[in-house]
């Protein structure tokens, strides 16, 4: 599938209603009720380039919108991992872990010599 072409700003109408900015390089990512505007350097076009080759089928929004959503989950991924090795490695956290399985041992074992 071919890329689509950016959105193209009109340049002379943002300067005739003398916005205090001239939107030249950006392209602008249309969404319901929250436009978002975006720069794209050479490694960012690289990027984008390389995701198209691997999702063919998704057009440029969908694209945007996949690899957020995808690099959003692989970072809270991330930082539960370092809270669970951070808890793993705490000694307060391990003994109160402990004590709540000795706890439940004890529970299971009278609820064993119940008689029903």
């Amino acid at each position: 599938m071919a890329r689509p072409a950016p959105f193209q700003p009109n340049v002379a109408a943002a300067r005739a209603a003398k916005l205090p900015w001239a939107p030249t390089d950006c392209i602008l990512f249309r969404m319901p009720d929250k436009p978002r505007t975006v720069r794209l350097d050479d490694a960012a076009e690289a990027a984008v380039d390389f995701l198209y080759t691997q999702f063919e089928d998704l057009n440029f929004s969908d694209l945007v919108r996949t690899a957020l959503i995808e690099t959003a989950t692989a970072h809270r991924r991330r930082i539960m991992r370092e809270q669970s090795e951070a808890l793993r490695n705490d000694p307060e956290d391990l003994a109160e872990v402990r004590a709540i399985m000795a706890d439940m041992d004890a529970l299971t074992a009278d609820s064993e010599n119940l008689v029903w």
